[in-house]
């Protein structure tokens, strides 16, 4: 009878020690893939220590000063390429598309409203995922205010990144440096808080960082030990994460697990930049020099996933790409990938800090100061 019950209250207690550890079981996440997938960050976060961008370098010039206007989404907010330009001592300000979106308005409206100055440069840039969406809203705001209202137009007001209201009028603006480029680790993601979404790089599809993912990170690690191609996704993260065999990519990146590559699963079936694209692009910055003649740069950053999944067909990458707009960042991204590696994060979407700085090399041939 001892013994029975012994046994019973042995397996209950075995039992309950198997329900903790796979449920309770928690992870810090540094990269938007891992955490989208839940998928164990040490075999998928860099192995080569990242550049340092010092603070002095990423400071956001009030808008009225400006050299250089950026309008952009993640890849823009914490100043990491433009460090390259202030160190030239070009003065730039950034704001986040939504600042826009909110305001339902186009981008010489709102410079015109914030007293830019007229021979500033305005740099637009997308991330290609976004590409339909954002081609979509200027289309609508340049074409009429009127008729067009963006489904995000209403909703609490973003802030710039370190700055105190992106919308205030110039006098209330400061000069304002970038918060922390990994304070994506820290939680402050997109879901449902517009303000700490501008706060450091993300993909929109980011979840809480710190979880419980003890069963199904079990169950990815078996997965991964099997070499298979596979989809992750944790509960209400929408999207998920590819695994790819990736033969060659201890070529590109630095990570433990590097001959597996972590991609967006929605790129593959998200908008390509192509020709359309091109056309309709500089068909919208010729209607915008119509109203405003100052420079427009557009700067369309590659997805992580056509550069290593689907990338194109040689280093002569999208020819159709009209030089007068920007730079071609597809074709100089190919010719890169290996050197640095980690381009872009083994376990992220966005590119690592060698990556931005490399951008903003590339970008400042087509920006003031590139002869300074």
């Amino acid at each position: 009878m001892r013994t029975s019950r012994f046994l019973i209250v042995f397996l209950l207690m075995l039992g309950l020690t198997g329900i903790s550890v796979l449920i309770g079981s928690r992870q810090a996440y540094n990269g938007d893939l891992t955490r989208i997938g839940a998928l164990p960050d040490n075999l998928f976060r860099a192995s080569k220590a990242d550049v340092a961008i010092p603070a002095s370098s990423q400071i956001n010039s009030p808008i009225e000063t400006a050299d250089v206007i950026v309008v952009g989404d993640s890849f823009s907010v914490a100043l990491q390429w433009q460090s390259v330009l202030v160190e030239k001592g070009v003065k730039v300000h950034t704001t986040h598309w939504a600042t826009l979106e909110h305001l339902n308005v186009s981008p010489q409206t709102w410079l015109r409203n914030n007293k830019a100055k007229p021979d500033a440069t305005l740099v637009l840039q997308i991330v290609e995922r976004s590409i339909e969406s954002q081609t979509r809203f200027l289309d609508g705001v340049v074409t009429s205010q009127t008729t067009f209202r963006h489904p995000q137009a209403g909703r609490t007001k973003p802030q710039m990144p370190g700055a105190n209201n992106e919308n205030a009028a110039p006098a209330a603006e400061r000069e304002s440096t970038a918060p922390d480029t990994h304070a994506q680790a820290s939680g402050n993601t997109a879901q449902g808080n517009p303000q700490k979404a501008l706060q450091a790089p993300h993909a929109t599809q980011n979840i809480n960082n710190r979880m419980s993912t003890g069963a199904r990170l079990i169950f990815n690690e078996f997965r991964l030990a099997k070499n298979a191609d596979f989809v992750s996704q944790y509960p209400g993260a929408p999207g998920g994460t590819r695994v790819s065999q990736f033969p060659d990519g201890c070529r590109y990146f630095t990570n433990v697990q590097c001959g597996k590559l972590l991609t967006l699963a929605a790129d593959e079936k998200s908008k390509r930049y192509d020709a359309e694209y091109r056309d309709k692009l500089m068909e919208l910055g010729a209607r915008m020099a119509a109203k405003d003649l100052r420079k427009i740069v557009w700067l369309i950053v590659p997805n992580k996933t056509s550069i290593y999944k689907l990338p194109p067909d040689n280093a002569q990458a999208l020819g159709f790409h009209n030089p007068e707009m920007g730079p071609n960042l597809f074709a100089e991204f190919v010719l890169n990938r290996e050197k640095p590696k980690d381009l872009y994060l083994p376990d992220d979407t966005h590119l690592s800090n060698e990556g931005s700085r490399l951008m903003g090399k590339i970008a400042s041939a087509f920006l003031p100061g590139s002869t300074k």
